[in-house]
């Protein structure tokens, strides 16, 4: 008979596999490997006495990149002036030294700026085009000071003519024509990039030479998408900081966020000018601060096509026209439709000339949401009423929960064309003329307007129903 420990160890104990003999020796099979191209670094510096490929150093960038392999290769560039048009064709890391550009304080440009000193910064001077033209897709571009030192004619500082997933990043573009143009959109349709193209913590200033489409620190007319503009310090240009735009109608950018940019300054009393977007969807405005916006003077220009395109918590004081306009412009831009479903909310509009936030010419379908808008309508022109909030000729809007105080005029108004609008929760105090002011018309009954007013907060209307608590 078994014993009962021997019958445990059979049920539970797993007998020990026999163990192979050990070979005396053991050398590991190795499969045949491709053959592998390891990443080369090359070196450009305007002091060397000539080109040595040997040795990878190069007097030129464009000869340091026409000798790198289309395999994301890295090209360091020392300090110095390269009198060049870079035309950049295949992945690449091209680095400068990086050397940040210091604001101007009396002078501009400051004579302390050692971005504009060959000694420590790579200053690309192009000869015509851009500073560097990229035509394929992750191609870096760092570090470096693009600057038309001469004033010539159609320069620009950086072009991202096609292709995607590149990344522009702490450049400083100074002098040009345009500072960056941009197209990042897949063969001209309306076909997302499949990745992300970033224009990262540059600094462009004053980038108004002669040329077309001159006086614009980041453009694109021709196709964004799935691109992220953040970071960026913008002061001194005459046309636009920011314009994204479709040059054909039927197509439009999409996916694009414009972040944390820093756009003229009340410390340096540095000027600049509007973000105008057209045909843009799908995309965010963010945080962004903008100051003394008084060269083409609006802050945030809607100018057709946009739809459900979010304006987001940025902080704009002190401008010649309007803070945020929402208008219809197919006379001057290539758009055939309104601007709808955008969503405006929690940014602060102060001391622009013509009024704070309008929503205009057949606006419809937008939320204006807790913004504060407050000191505006100063200004000589005065073209938007002096007011906080303005609807004209806007249609089944909702204007809810804002704030608008010491504006010129009123602190909200509606045209006798606006219609269908709600405007509820909102609060207005120590405004010019009216806290409320409609001029519209009910269809059914003429004593009403054709806009819902509800739980509003002020002192003054100029007809009843338009406040329903008096602060």
């Amino acid at each position: 008979m078994s014993s009962p420990l021997s019958i445990v160890k059979r049920l539970f104990v797993t007998p020990s596999a026999k163990l192979p003999r050990r070979r005396k020796s053991y050398r590991p099979q190795v499969d045949a490997l491709e053959e592998r191209r390891l990443l080369a670094v090359f070196t450009v510096d305007d002091s060397f006495a000539a080109n040595n490929p040997a040795a990878g150093q190069y007097t030129t960038i464009q000869a340091a990149v026409n000798a790198a392999a289309p395999a994301n290769d890295f090209i360091l560039v020392r300090a110095g002036t390269y009198n060049e048009s870079v035309s950049v064709t295949k992945k690449l890391t091209i680095l400068g030294p990086g050397i940040p550009a210091i604001p101007y304080v009396g002078a501009n440009p400051n004579p302390n700026d050692l971005s504009l000193n060959p000694t420590y910064a790579a200053i690309v001077d192009p000869t015509v085009g851009g500073g560097f033209t990229v035509a394929a897709s992750g191609v870096t571009i760092q570090g470096f000071t693009i600057a038309n030192r001469d004033n010539g004619p159609n320069t620009q500082g950086i072009v991202l003519a096609s292709g995607n997933s590149n990344k522009v990043i702490s450049n400083v573009i100074v002098g040009n024509t345009i500072g960056i143009s941009l197209t990042t959109e897949v063969g001209g349709t309306n076909t997302t990039a499949d990745k992300a193209t970033f224009i990262n913590s540059n600094t462009l200033r004053n980038n108004n030479a002669p040329g077309a489409a001159s006086g614009n620190a980041i453009y694109s007319d021709a196709g964004v998408a799935n691109t992220y503009i953040t970071g960026n310090r913008i002061t001194g240009h005459l046309n636009a900081s920011i314009l994204l735009i479709r040059s054909n109608s039927a197509l439009f950018n999409s996916q694009v966020t414009v972040s944390s940019n820093l756009i003229g300054s009340d410390v340096t009393n540095e000027a600049d000018s509007a973000i105008i977007l057209a045909n843009l969807q799908n995309s965010s405005i963010v945080g962004n601060v903008m100051r003394n916006i008084y060269n083409n003077g609006t802050g945030i220009a809607l100018v057709g096509g946009n739809s459900n395109v979010q304006i987001l918590s940025n902080n704009l004081v002190n401008g010649a026209f309007t803070g945020i306009n929402v208008i219809y412009r197919p006379d001057s831009y290539p758009v055939t439709t309104n601007n709808t479903n955008l969503l405006i909310q929690g940014n602060v509009v102060q001391n622009f000339g013509d009024g704070g936030i309008r929503l205009r010419e057949g606006a419809l379908n937008n939320i204006v949401r807790a913004n504060v808008v407050q000191y505006n309508g100063f200004g000589t022109s005065n073209d938007g009423f002096g007011s906080g909030i303005t609807l004209e000729g806007a249609i089944n809007n909702i204007v809810e929960s804002n704030v608008s105080y010491y504006n010129d005029a009123d602190g909200f108004f509606a045209d006798l064309a606006s219609t269908g609008n709600t405007i509820r929760n909102n609060s207005a105090l120590f405004n010019g003329e009216h806290d409320y002011h409609d001029n519209s018309v009910g269809v059914l009954n003429p004593l009403l307007t054709a806009n819902t007013y509800t739980n509003n907060t002020g002192r003054t209307q100029n007809r009843p129903g338009l406040i329903r608590f008096f602060a």
